[in-house]
Formats: structure tokens, sequence, C-alpha cells
């Protein structure tokens, strides 16, 4: 009973740090409802998001919920271009990367994805068990989240609960694998140097430097013509 009230409790910090970490919420929840503990998590969570909710009204007010439904669709489609990639590390299938997208780096990057695919189809080894279960749904929770609200410039922000659970999937995915298999797992590196060259998130550079300043300049000048006096 105490590890399912300290499990709600952190739970209702998670959320209330991040409210994407409902998917998170939900699956140990459930997890608490098959083992008998459903009480003791909603003990130790309740009061931790009541008490959230409570004090992000006065703050950024209420959380935020999904967007129109008739940009849902537009949602979806970014989920495939860029969502999933993102996800699976695969960056280089969104095609943004221009000189970095040549054979030398698309070739390992793509035994990488093959790898990692792997690693999580294996992790279905014992289908029935509640974890994997409950991981998958976290995922799937995720990429619904992302095509209700991702449609930003900052949309990544919304897979970030999945990845987690992508990396817990994958390390139960290569306990399944033979010895002789593992040595594979060096693949995924390739993808991890990739990301981190080329981040399309957090753009570095003088050019990218120069372009920041620019909009810096263009929003004091809309704030001045708006005579808006602080954000």
């Amino acid at each position: 009973r105490r590890g399912w009230v300290a499990a709600g409790v952190l739970g209702g910090i998670a959320l209330y740090g991040n409210p994407q970490m409902l998917v998170w919420v939900l699956a140990s929840g459930w997890i608490a409802s098959r083992d008998g503990g459903l009480r003791a998590f909603l003990s130790g969570a309740v009061p931790v998001i009541a008490l959230a909710v409570v004090l992000s009204i006065p703050g950024s007010g209420p959380w935020p919920g999904p967007r129109e439904p008739s940009i849902w669709l537009d949602g979806l489609s970014l989920l495939v271009h860029t969502g999933l990639p993102l996800l699976l590390g695969a960056e280089w299938l969104m095609l943004r990367h221009g000189e970095m997208s040549t054979p030398l780096w698309i070739a390992p990057c793509a035994l990488g994805l093959v790898v990692f695919v792997a690693l999580l189809r294996s992790s279905w080894a014992r289908p029935g068990s509640r974890p994997v279960i409950a991981l998958w749904a976290v995922v799937a929770g995720t990429c619904g989240m992302f095509v209700l609200r991702g449609i930003d410039q900052f949309g990544a922000r919304y897979l970030v609960p999945a990845w987690p659970a992508l990396s817990i999937l994958s390390g139960l995915g290569a306990a399944e694998w033979r010895p002789v298999w593992r040595p594979a797992l060096v693949f995924l590196v390739a993808p991890f140097v990739f990301s981190e060259l080329y981040n399309p998130t957090f753009s570095v550079g003088a050019h990218d430097g120069t372009a920041c300043r620019a909009e810096v300049h263009e929003l004091a000048a809309a704030f001045e013509r708006k005579k808006i006096a602080a954000l």
C-alpha cells in the first residue's frame, strides 16, 4: 500500500511539473487498479493534483486543452512526417539537414533505426506483461497528445513523455536478444551523434544568432507599436 501511495504522490508531482505526464499517471493508475492498489494510488495522487490545479489558476491559468478539431488532421500529418522520426531517433527522415543528409550518415542511421525498431518489436516477447502494455500505452497516449496539441514551433516537446518509455521498451527488447546479436546495438550510436550534430529544435551558429537577433528586434518593434511595456 505504501508503495502505491508513494507512486501516486510522485505521479502528482510529475503532473504538476508537466501536464503532459498525464499519460504516465494514467498508465500507473491502470497498473495499480490491476494490482488492487488503485485506492492507495489515488490517495497519494489526488491531493497533489488538486493542489497543482489550484496553484496553476492564479499563475499561468488553467492547464491547456486540445486545439480546435479543425486542425487535428494537420496534427496527424505532423506526427507522421515529424513526430515519429523524432520519436525513433530518425531525424534524417525529415529531410531538413541539407549537407548532413548524405549517404555516409543516412546508411548507419538507417541501420540504427532498424535495430531500434527490432528492439521495440522484441519487447513484445511477453505481450501479457502489464508494465509492457502500460509503456506502450504511454507511447500511444503521447502520440495522441501530439496530434491534438503539437502544431507550433516547438511541438516536439509534446513527445517528451514517450522517450523514457521507448528507452525502457528497447532495454526490455535487448534483454530478449541472444548475446550473439547484441553487438548490433552499436548502430544506435549513429542516430544519436547525428541528432547532436544537428538539432532542429535549437539552432546554433553565427547565421542563426543573426536571425535570432533580427527576430528580437522585430518583436521589440511590435511591442512598441502596440504600446506593450512588458511581457
